[in-house]
């Protein structure tokens, strides 16, 4: 009943550490995370891949180039023809650019789907921790209604034993106090509810956090 009525921003941890400590343990904003690096990767091939459809070419020769002759009719050489070049194929250069524009659009729309991740999750830890309050505020409301609806059952039944009340009067009290008590059974469990609720989503218990 105590844990009903303490102060809870005295012993919840901040709602910023809370939602730091949820992001980071999120497995969804870790995958977007992991696909986020395997899109910087395939960006980074997409500029290099031009490499990989050049080829180079070369040649070599020796020879007289039909040149001077000796006078017992040999040959002179008279020295080396070497020669060497690169052959780019021209499908590479004009779809290297729209092949970076796919891979870095695909970057883009990744690191938007791992930010999108990351708002739900604040929203979320947000309105829980909202709600928890919330929640803890109706039944402290409740339980002063509680007191004062049991006072009056208590003044309600001592009137029916003097007969100044009749039965049905006596059964209007009761019932009323029943629907107080029901409603405040009511708060209670969706208070531990949402306790736990806001636990799992930080991912670690509360009491792991270092205390202010």
């Amino acid at each position: 009943m105590d844990s009903l009525f303490v102060n809870l921003l005295d012993y919840l941890p901040p709602i910023n550490e809370l939602i730091d400590t949820a992001i980071a343990h999120s497995p969804e904003v870790k995958y977007w995370h992991a696909q986020v690096k395997l899109r910087e990767y395939e960006v980074s091939l997409a500029k290099k891949d031009w490499a990989r459809d050049i080829y180079v070419t070369g040649q070599y020769q020796g020879g007289t180039l039909g040149a001077n002759i000796n006078p017992d009719g040999s040959a002179i050489l008279l020295g080396y023809l070497v020669g060497a070049g690169l052959r780019v194929p021209l499908s590479t250069v004009i779809g290297r650019k729209d092949r970076i524009g796919a891979a870095e659009a695909w970057l883009e729309s990744t690191i938007a789907k791992k930010e999108e991740a990351i708002r739900n999750i604040r929203e979320l830890i947000f309105n829980e921790y909202q709600k928890l309050l919330m929640i803890q505020r109706k039944i402290s409301i409740l339980a002063e209604t509680n007191e004062s609806t049991s006072l009056i059952m208590e003044m309600a039944e001592e009137r029916f034993r003097q007969g100044e009340l009749t039965l049905d009067q006596l059964g209007t009290n009761t019932e009323l106090k029943t629907k107080y008590s029901l409603i405040y059974e009511e708060l209670r469990t969706e208070f531990f509810n949402t306790y736990s609720q806001l636990e799992r989503l930080v991912g670690i218990p509360f009491s792991k956090f270092e205390k202010h």
